[in-house]
């Protein structure tokens, strides 16, 4: 999932998106990548990560774009199945 200056959205989101991967799956992750955001987005995934340790972070330096951010995803995913 890429985000970039999400901070506000992601407490909503997140528990939406694993809520709906659960029903697909016993074992899943759920990837965001924080595309060079300027707010508090990386932190508001890590306090979620807390409560969900399927969520897992990558931070890129700067603002890349969504299609480097899915492609970073792409690569660190361990499943067998990705789903964008």
């Amino acid at each position: 999932m890429p985000a970039c200056n999400e901070a506000r959205n992601l407490a909503q989101v997140v528990p939406q998106v694993l809520a709906a991967l659960a029903q697909l799956a016993d074992a899943f992750e759920l990837i965001v990548v924080d595309d060079g955001s300027r707010d508090d987005t990386a932190q508001v995934v890590r306090a979620l990560a807390q409560a969900h340790p399927q969520l897992v972070l990558i931070r890129f330096s700067r603002n890349f774009g969504k299609e480097a951010a899915l492609t970073a995803g792409l690569a660190a995913a361990r499943g067998d199945v990705v789903v964008c």
